[in-house]
């Protein structure tokens, strides 16, 4: 949890500084502005499982790596699809043993985004929708105790979350916070665990 407040604020940190950034630009060059746009971004995963059988587990930092399409409908809103490469899991601790969880997923959200353009032509917004995730693969470094329960032909190929989110936006510059709840069980064999992950990434539109 400490580790998990205080990437929670450095990504606040992050998005206050891409608002000053952005508002301290030249008025007199506007965001060149498109209806359909497309970028690359990257960021950090701070990941963790919920359930009544994984007891207190650990965060797990891993990447979060891809590429966004985004469609005006209004001048306030709009929508944006993702393809990004994501590293979820967790940290446990098994009597005297320790062991990281880390499965890999491709993960797509689409997402609704609704927020203003300021007079320094710096957009803010926030965002929710579905991000569906596919796996592509799971390890478990040490922690031999829990090897079987947490292998990759035990857990689950796919999985479904909600995500919510603030980000900004100012001169092909993007930068956003979000937090994604797995609503879906992750374990085969029956268990309630789902996967928690809250990321901060940035990017830049390329067209």
């Amino acid at each position: 949890m400490y580790l998990r407040s205080r990437i929670l604020a450095l990504g606040l940190g992050v998005i206050l500084t891409g608002v000053s950034t952005a508002t301290a630009q030249d008025t007199a060059n506007p965001t060149d502005t498109r209806p359909v746009t497309l970028g690359v971004k990257g960021g950090l995963n701070v990941a963790n499982l919920k359930g009544p059988t994984v007891g207190h587990a650990g965060d797990s930092l891993g990447l979060s790596l891809g590429a966004f399409v985004t469609r005006d409908l209004t001048k306030n809103i709009g929508l944006q699809v993702e393809g990004l490469f994501s590293q979820r899991g967790a940290k446990f601790e098994v009597g005297s043993s320790t062991g990281t969880l880390r499965v890999n997923y491709l993960d797509i959200p689409v997402f609704v985004r609704a927020g203003t353009t300021s007079k320094f032509d710096t957009f803010v917004y926030v965002f929710g929708g579905a991000t569906a995730s596919l796996k592509l693969g799971a390890s478990l470094k040490e922690g031999g105790a829990d090897a079987p329960r947490f292998s990759n032909d035990n857990l689950e190929s796919s999985d479904l979350g909600l995500t919510v989110g603030l980000g900004v936006e100012g001169h092909r510059i993007l930068m956003d916070a979000r937090y994604t709840m797995g609503r879906g069980n992750i374990e085969k064999s029956g268990e309630d665990i789902k996967n928690r992950t809250f990321t901060v990434m940035a990017g830049i539109r390329l067209w």
